[in-house]
């Protein structure tokens, strides 16, 4: 539990730092990014979380390329990433054809007129971007750190709970017309803890986690995150493809397997990766008798 924790008040940290900045900075940004400041601080504590992860990480002494998950010779690696990949695109695309046959997602009769190689590219892009962060932070280096400490179980759980929760730690809107101010500033980062326990959110939480759990087991039947990685980049690839060019209909019986967080995870994908989690421990267990 430790470690997590740690983990946590260093992302939280970095928020903190960011809302605290946003005060003398934050009009200059606003116009330059044209973006609310709510979201300048979201975005700004995700990048300083990311400039001072090598020294995180080194004063937890997880920096080094086994803890971090990059054990692999690097074309040992590159072929598992691939293969990954592939298997990820497989994954979401089991998921989003079945809320197609149940007619929970439909093709526009007039399309979308997005540009499919635009999507594309910024499905890869976006997804071996997120994948190498986000893993390198999570099926990496926390991962590492509570299974030390805790044991295979807790690293499993842990690390794939604040997985989970970090996507629904968003800061909160100023109040219409407010000034940025240090005590608005603050209210907006404080309000974000709040908003990990709507229950809206509890479909998509559970899917996240469930998400988790299935990328810590691939960790650990394979000793790198370079299948995480992959399997990450494949679903976001899915994932914008899917929203790009289909359309959740909120009049199906079905809707409420599908969250809001993205219109698409939610109590289906929570299964789905459930009952491929357990597969993939029945196979590894046999595999390991044989």
């Amino acid at each position: 539990m430790r470690p997590t924790l740690i983990f946590f008040a260093y992302v939280m940290a970095a928020y903190a730092v960011a809302a605290v900045l946003l005060v003398p900075f934050g009009d200059a940004l606003a116009a330059a990014v044209d973006a609310d400041p709510h979201k300048i601080i979201s975005r700004g504590g995700l990048l300083l979380a990311l400039f001072g992860a090598y020294y995180f990480l080194k004063w937890q002494r997880l920096a080094d390329r086994d803890s971090l998950g990059y054990g692999l010779p690097a074309a040992d690696f590159r072929r598992a990433m691939l293969r990954g990949f592939a298997v990820g695109v497989v994954i979401l695309c089991c998921l989003s054809l079945a809320q197609v046959v149940l007619e929970l997602r439909f093709f526009p009769e007039d399309g979308t007129g997005r540009p499919l190689l635009k999507v594309i590219a910024q499905g890869l892009l976006g997804g071996l971007a997120v994948g190498f962060i986000e893993e390198t932070f999570f099926r990496g280096a926390l991962y590492s750190a509570v299974r030390r400490s805790a044991g295979l179980a807790a690293a499993v759980v842990l690390p794939s709970l604040l997985f989970a929760a970090v996507h629904f730690i968003k800061p909160q809107p100023f109040p219409p017309g407010s000034e940025i101010t240090l005590a608005n500033s603050l209210t907006s980062l404080a309000g974000a803890i709040p908003n990990l326990f709507q229950p809206n959110h509890l479909d998509s939480f559970a899917a996240l986690l469930m998400v988790g759990v299935f990328l810590s087991l691939v960790r650990h039947v394979t000793g790198s995150i370079a299948w995480c990685i992959g399997l990450h980049a494949g679903w976001v690839l899915v994932i914008k493809l899917t929203l790009a060019y289909t359309l959740l209909d909120e009049k199906s019986p079905y809707v409420f397997l599908v969250g809001d967080y993205d219109d698409l995870i939610g109590w289906l994908a929570a299964a789905w990766l459930g009952l491929l989690s357990i597969g993939l421990m029945a196979w590894h267990r046999r595999r390991q008798t044989r």
